[in-house]
């Protein structure tokens, strides 16, 4: 597209305001990409994060299978209903995780409300 942006720049100088204008949205277009690609690929859930939810998972499902082995009737079915519900928990925050800029998580977010109040700010802040 900057082959085409740079040939109406140099070519067509009666339609400068609006070569211009192209030229600007084009620019406007590649650094929200680039923000999207950087949101996507850096800032992401850290390591430190990830082992700390599986290991309050681990320490979680020990703590009911102690607690059921200590009684002699054992509800299975809430370990099943606890089991499923934790493994959802986890399943969400790393489809949730994966979904930024590359969109490869299953839930989809969209972003226009957070290019919305990041618009409002910075008009909040250059008025103020």
């Amino acid at each position: 597209m900057w082959p085409h942006a740079e040939a109406l720049a140099e070519t067509d100088l009666k339609y400068g305001d609006i070569a211009a204008l192209f030229v600007d949205s084009l620019n406007q277009m590649f650094d929200m990409q680039t923000k999207r690609i950087t949101v996507g690929a850096f800032y992401r859930m850290p390591p430190v994060m990830w082992i700390a939810l599986f290991a309050l998972t681990i320490l979680s499902m020990l703590e009911v299978g102690y607690l059921l082995g200590m009684f002699d009737h054992a509800n299975w079915w809430l370990v099943l209903i606890l089991s499923l519900a934790l493994s959802t928990v986890i399943l969400l925050i790393a489809d949730l995780d994966r979904s930024g800029a590359s969109g490869a998580g299953l839930i989809k977010v969209e972003l226009q409300p957070m290019i919305d109040l990041q618009q409002r700010i910075a008009g909040q802040i250059s008025e103020g």
